[in-house]
């Protein structure tokens, strides 16, 4: 995953006390979810874990869509604890090797190609 095209997920954590592995909820890797931010709902994938007790960072790409006039850089994030995100269970959440352009060019190429899945996920709730 690169960080400035795919908006991911870091959901998890290990090494904490008390640690939390989504796997243990029936979440599979690299599952979309929905994300709330900034009254605006968008879609990631689930790509990384943290160590420690923290749990629920997000890739630059997603930074950037929930929050695009913040500058957002490796150096500069969101401290805010304003956004909500919503797992799927299941292997009808993972887009899989051709559900999801993972060779795309832009945040917004790769969006636009999780975006059917994301719809019918949230449809579901």
């Amino acid at each position: 995953l690169d960080a400035n095209i795919h908006p991911y997920i870091v959901f998890g954590n290990s090494g904490g006390n008390p640690s939390f592995n989504p796997q243990d909820k029936g979440i599979k890797p690299l599952s979309v979810f929905a994300v709330v931010c900034s009254n605006q709902l968008h879609y990631g994938i689930w790509g990384d874990t943290n160590g420690g007790t923290s749990t629920g960072e997000a890739s630059l790409a997603m930074g950037k869509l929930c929050f695009p006039n913040e500058n957002l850089s490796g150096d500069n994030g969101h401290d805010p604890k304003d956004v909500m995100y919503i797992a799927f269970k299941g292997d009808q959440a993972v887009p899989g090797k051709n559900g999801a352009n993972w060779k795309a060019k832009s945040q917004k190429e790769f969006s636009d190609s999780i975006k059917s899945l994301g719809d019918k996920l949230v449809s579901s709730l």
